[in-house]
């Protein structure tokens, strides 16, 4: 039987943690370690559960039902190979506001299917119908004036297309335009951008942080009706989705990390739409281990096709610059017949050209241990 409050850990620490550490206590759970290099925002009470995070492999050691939040840095390699291993040995992991890049995510994302592992976005909670009604057709963003260089904007972008998934669904097409841009575009570059998404569902996004009387981030629906987005773990909606993840064994839990993975991808093709100025097309696909595979044995067969006519042709001009010698040998064992020829070349010798491609072929059936994706369920 699973334990209704188990007990849980965090690796890295930020300020969002806070508000998740007083709701898992709330709920009766134990906060048992936390991993950090700096405990800036721990709470006083809690310090005496922080370790280094050179010692995060003791994780490995936890039970099942263990929840694993994580709020490192993704875009740090160390931190990276950090959550490749745990998920790779099937941990579930709950990842704080992520701020992950698409190649990042998307590998993370075929690692956990093939460890059955649960990966969940913790972006604050997400608007639904339900909050706003009528699903409107076009959804106007105006963002926080602060949001000015381009990998805020990422981030941000990223986090209400998270946020408005439910309603919005996926993006089919990015137009961004942000005048006086010079290129290439930095990622620290201040952006007075406007960004013009169309969903595959018909409605249409416009992103802007031109006005410069927002504080805060805001959508307005095409009846005028405005919502400020959740962005504090501690907002009601926010605080039902931890107590729903706190009282939920991990094998309970919906992965939500291929839903960042693309809201973060098409995030990152601002910078593409702003150099091309013209919209982006953005498919209905994502990267997995199939498709890996594909890329690599298509990339060794070109090699190898390469590499042998490469060979023959290196011999094949060799020889020709021997042809005299070649006519003398000839005519010289046409008159002493000798077997030395053939003991020199044997049939298995000269089929060498085919080797490679027998190997190569037998490689093929090594997709056959590539894990199959399984369907989310249905309610």
């Amino acid at each position: 039987m699973n334990n209704p409050h188990p007990e849980f850990v965090f690796l890295g620490f930020s300020a969002d943690c806070v508000e998740i550490l007083n709701r898992g206590v709330a709920t009766g759970s134990r906060c048992s370690a936390i991993y950090v290099d700096d405990d800036q925002f721990v709470p006083p009470n809690q310090r005496s559960a922080t370790s280094v995070l050179s010692d995060w492999a003791e994780i490995l050691a936890v039970s099942a039902d263990t929840k694993i939040f994580v709020a490192l840095r993704l875009d740090v390699d160390s931190h990276q190979d950090i959550v490749r291993s745990l998920v790779s040995n099937g941990f579930s992991l709950i990842i704080v506001d992520p701020d992950a890049d698409s190649l990042f995510a998307y590998e993370l994302e075929m690692i956990r299917i093939e460890s059955d592992a649960v990966l969940l976005a913790l972006c604050f909670a997400g608007l639904t119908t339900e909050d706003i009604g009528t699903v409107s057709q076009q959804i106007t963003i105006r963002a926080s004036a602060l949001t000015r260089q381009l990998k805020v904007i990422t981030a941000d972008l990223t986090r209400d297309l998270i946020q408005l998934g439910a309603i919005v669904g996926e993006s089919k097409y990015l137009y961004a335009l942000a005048p006086g841009t010079s290129f290439p575009v930095s990622p620290n570059a201040e952006l007075d951008i406007s960004i013009t998404l169309e969903m595959r569902n018909g409605i249409v996004l416009q992103w802007s942080n031109s006005d410069k009387t927002h504080t805060t981030t805001e959508y307005t629906f095409s009846d005028e009706q405005r919502v400020n987005p959740p962005r504090s773990f501690s907002h009601e909606s926010t605080d039902k989705q931890l107590a729903a993840i706190f009282t939920s064994s991990n094998s309970e839990l919906s992965s939500s990390w291929l839903e960042y993975a693309k809201a973060r991808e098409t995030a990152e093709m601002i910078p593409l739409s702003l150099k091309k100025g013209r919209q982006i097309e953005l498919f209905d696909t994502h990267p997995t281990e199939t498709d890996a595979f594909k890329g690599v044995m298509s990339g060794a067969g070109c090699f190898l096709l390469l590499l042998t006519l490469g060979v023959i042709g290196l011999f094949a001009t060799f020889d020709t610059m021997r042809l005299s010698d070649l006519r003398d040998l000839h005519q010289t064992a046409r008159s002493a017949p000798t077997a030395e020829l053939n003991e020199r070349s044997p049939i298995l010798l000269r089929l060498w050209p085919v080797y490679p491609f027998l190997l190569f072929l037998v490689f093929q059936f090594l997709r056959g241990i590539i894990k199959k994706a399984k369907r989310s369920k249905t309610a």
